[in-house]
């Protein structure tokens, strides 16, 4: 699976201008870290809440872990900085950077030990929570580490996270033959616990890809699935039961009816309130969409009847448009 990076990233703030007035876009703001090197990848994931930005930042190619770096925005308001804090694993995690998510003063980065895109991997991967100190973000390593309860020797857990409050969703796509998997985990007040497995009722068992991409918006988490139907890809929604969470299969699963083999729907995912946005990179031959999703008045139930596809006007061929 391929992933877009930068070299550095761009801050923006959009204006909304009168309908008979056009719209205009500054950049307030280039990040950079303090040390860089060639291939760094930085920005290889990027995740951010309230006036906080994490950047991952992970080259497989070149290294067994990363680094992620949390900017804060200065009184006077975004300009060129460098970071405010640099996180990292106490036991240098495999794969740390892969993925990121932050959630008021919570940040989640994954280890999802991706060199077993390219060799087996000796371990499940992992996910590192660090919490806002008192005083404010500084270098620091994990306040808590995530590990699956049935975890195996490359399952990639981590390669996609996603938080809300004190509820974590985490993805491991490679589960199970690259049938894939999502998981929850809660805050109990003592510590982190895992609350769910999350699967698909009508997974392949084979190439499924689930956990690709994971987001979680309340009470509910949409899990990527772009292996799904020869690769047609699905979005599959999990809403959690009137007792809490528990292991599940989905509440309903999201494809889209135009659909093709190839098009890889749920490559990524996010979801804001009764929201969701599934990114298909492979359609019309890698120009690539991304379909919208809006929760009917009696809750999510599957379908394949999208609310709108959106598209790049000046998108080529290749471009992986929602990527």
């Amino acid at each position: 699976m391929q992933k877009l990076f930068s070299l550095f990233i761009l801050l923006i703030l959009t204006v909304t201008m009168p309908a008979n007035a056009a719209s205009h876009i500054k950049q307030l703001a280039e990040l950079t870290p303090t040390t860089r090197v060639n291939q760094d990848w930085f920005g290889f994931s990027i995740a951010t809440s309230g006036n906080t930005v994490v950047v991952g930042d992970y080259d497989a190619n070149i290294e067994s872990y990363g680094t992620a770096y949390v900017y804060v925005k200065p009184a006077g308001g975004w300009g060129n900085m460098t970071q405010t804090a640099k996180l990292s694993s106490s036991d240098n995690g495999e794969g740390f950077g892969t993925s990121v998510a932050i959630s008021g003063n919570i940040i989640v980065v994954g280890a999802a030990n991706t060199s077993n895109f390219q060799s087996a991997a000796a371990t499940p991967g992992a996910v590192y929570v660090f919490v806002k100190p008192a005083n404010g973000w500084h270098d620091m390593t994990e306040t808590a580490k995530l590990v699956a309860s049935d975890g195996l020797a490359g399952d990639a857990f981590g390669n996609s996270v996603s938080i809300s409050g004190t509820t974590i969703a985490i993805g491991a796509f490679f589960v199970n033959n690259f049938s894939g998997r999502a998981y929850v985990f809660t805050f109990t007040g003592s510590g982190w616990t895992q609350a769910a497995e999350l699967t698909a009722s009508d997974s392949s068992g084979l190439l499924d890809y689930l956990g690709c991409s994971v987001a979680i918006s309340g009470n509910t988490v949409v899990a990527g699935s772009f292996g799904h139907n020869n690769f047609q890809g699905s979005a599959y929604v999990y809403e959690k039961p009137a007792g809490g969470w528990t292991n599940m299969t989905e509440t309903a699963e999201l494809s889209a009816s135009n659909g093709r083999g190839g098009d890889n729907l749920g490559f990524s995912v996010a979801i804001n309130g009764n929201t969701i946005v599934a990114g298909t990179p492979g359609a019309a031959n890698f120009f690539g969409s991304a379909y919208i999703f809006v929760e009917p008045a009696g809750g999510w139930v599957t379908t394949s009847a999208f609310t709108a596809e959106l598209g790049a006007p000046d998108a080529i061929q290749g471009d992986s448009f929602g990527q």
